[in-house]
């Protein structure tokens, strides 16, 4: 082979190698736009502009964040006002007929039925102010209200009593319900999302 052939290839391949090292520079700022760009997270994370109005009216007169409210109903039903649980949970925040009843009743209306579930406003109200006296009784705790709004009040504070979860998210392994873990870890995560948004 001449020497002029040797050139030419080793030029070929340098010149190969800084179009590969060029584009692999390109590729790893792509995806460190995409990491840290709020617009991306609302691809994953659709915040709620269609209810977005009920949110941040119930969060306020309830004094629960309107960003918790929204992880709430990210991980119950992914926005879906007509969504119904295996259980019998329906609507946006999928509320339990029977808690919607009582909580129905505490916060004073005249009238109530389980298919007003479907109303996104009033589900919307129902769940934050039930979101509101999980955080009474629970000193404010985001991660032990996720606890009880989705493996009920009793059980959570039982859960405190007898020392069988501390009520750390670091230690939510103690919690006896897989589904309820699983919950809390895909809540807490919606909720630190739309914290970044």
């Amino acid at each position: 082979m001449a020497q002029d052939d040797k050139g030419w290839l080793a030029e070929m391949g340098l010149k190969k190698r800084l179009i590969y090292s060029i584009f692999f520079v390109l590729v790893l700022f792509a995806i460190c736009w995409f990491l840290v760009n709020p617009w991306i997270g609302k691809m994953f994370y659709p915040y709620p502009e269609s209810y977005r109005e009920y949110i941040e009216e119930y969060g306020e007169k309830y004094q629960v964040d309107p960003l918790f409210i929204a992880a709430v109903i990210q991980t119950e039903s992914s926005f879906n006002s007509e969504a119904v649980s295996p259980k019998g949970a329906c609507g946006l925040m999928q509320l339990m007929p029977s808690t919607a009843e009582w909580a129905a009743g505490m916060i004073g209306f005249e009238q109530y039925s389980p298919d007003d579930l479907f109303e996104p406003r009033l589900n919307i109200q129902i769940g934050s102010w039930y979101l509101s006296s999980l955080q009474q009784q629970f000193s404010g705790n985001k991660v032990v209200v996720l606890a009880a709004y989705n493996g009920g009040r009793t059980e959570a504070a039982r859960w405190l009593e007898q020392n069988i979860w501390d009520g750390r998210e670091s230690t939510l392994e103690q919690i006896p319900y897989s589904e309820t873990r699983q919950f809390i870890q895909r809540a807490i995560t919606a909720y630190r999302r739309y914290q970044e948004i």
